[in-house]
């Protein structure tokens, strides 16, 4: 499972078809922060960034990393979940599966 899309890395690098693979999920029944007025989500998600799914194959390492939190539901399938937000995120806009 992972997402495609064009992308340009912090480090200015031009990936046409960034190939962006969730590499792990923590998740924390209590939430991260101790303030309660302001609750931090429940769940951290790693996330790989390869120029190309054949960087990714050939066993290169991510040109970067990015870490972002959600609120999952250990109902579900968390993967899944962790995917959809994911794609929500404003830099990923567009990203279709692959």
């Amino acid at each position: 499972m992972a997402i495609s899309k064009d992308y340009v890395t912090d480090q200015g690098v031009d990936c046409p078809h960034a190939y962006i693979m969730i590499s792990d999920i923590q998740y924390n029944k209590f939430p991260f922060a101790l303030d309660i007025t302001n609750p931090s989500p429940t769940t951290l998600v790693n996330v790989g960034i390869y120029y190309s799914q054949a960087t990714r194959e050939a066993k290169q390492k991510p040109l970067m990393t990015k870490t972002f939190g959600f609120n999952a539901d250990t109902t579900g399938n968390v993967w899944e979940q962790a995917y959809v937000a994911l794609k929500g995120l404003p830099d990923m806009a567009g990203a279709v599966d692959v």
